[in-house]
């Protein structure tokens, strides 16, 4: 898998980013501090853990993540979306004996559409209900196949854009002002 750390020139030992080499762990530097976090996608929303500077604590908050999709996955077709991941998350933060302020629970809704050429992401929120609510208000947008469209559904996109693009741009604009002014951020 590779080296977990690179020797320096002065001999010290600095920690490598693994971001690329274990699937849901984020490894950053902040003020030249090596961190790392957990992060897991169910359908578009993204949990995030807090940074930590121990790869075995954020390994740890990956276990919790994983638990929770996997559960969120055992909910479908039971139960719609929403009650299903609030199940999920209260069921999985009980069992293992944690809260979601000692995880650092974050949440942050993507989308990616045909009206938005970027993949879009709504500011951080702590509430998973008010990013289940990011979720729906953004459902009619969320591009759900990918691959070449069909003649017809190109025409139809075309014809509706301006349209579809004016109800896109307020809903966003209303997501800022209900972040209290923080920006969304389009990767």
């Amino acid at each position: 898998a590779g080296p977990v750390a690179t020797s320096q020139a002065d001999g010290s030992v600095k920690p490598r980013s693994c971001t690329d080499k274990v699937r849901g762990i984020n490894g950053f530097y902040l003020k030249d501090v090596h961190y790392y976090l957990a992060r897991m996608m169910v359908d578009s929303i993204k949990f995030v853990s807090r940074a930590t500077r121990e790869l075995s604590v954020a390994v740890d908050y990956l276990v919790v993540l994983t638990a929770m999709k996997v559960r969120i996955g055992a909910h479908r077709g039971l139960v719609p979306f929403e009650e299903g991941v609030r199940l999920a998350v209260a069921e999985i933060l009980d069992e293992h004996g944690v809260s979601a302020e000692e995880l650092g629970l974050t949440f942050y809704v993507r989308i990616r559409s045909a009206v938005f050429p970027h993949q879009f992401e709504a500011p951080a929120s702590k509430d998973l209900d008010k990013a289940l609510c990011l979720h729906r208000t953004f459902e009619m947008w969320r591009s759900g196949r990918s691959g070449p469209r069909t003649w017809r559904e190109q025409f139809s996109h075309l014809h509706n854009f301006k349209a579809i693009w004016m109800e896109f741009r307020s809903a966003v604009l209303s997501l800022c002002c209900d972040a209290g002014g923080r920006k969304a951020r389009a990767r």
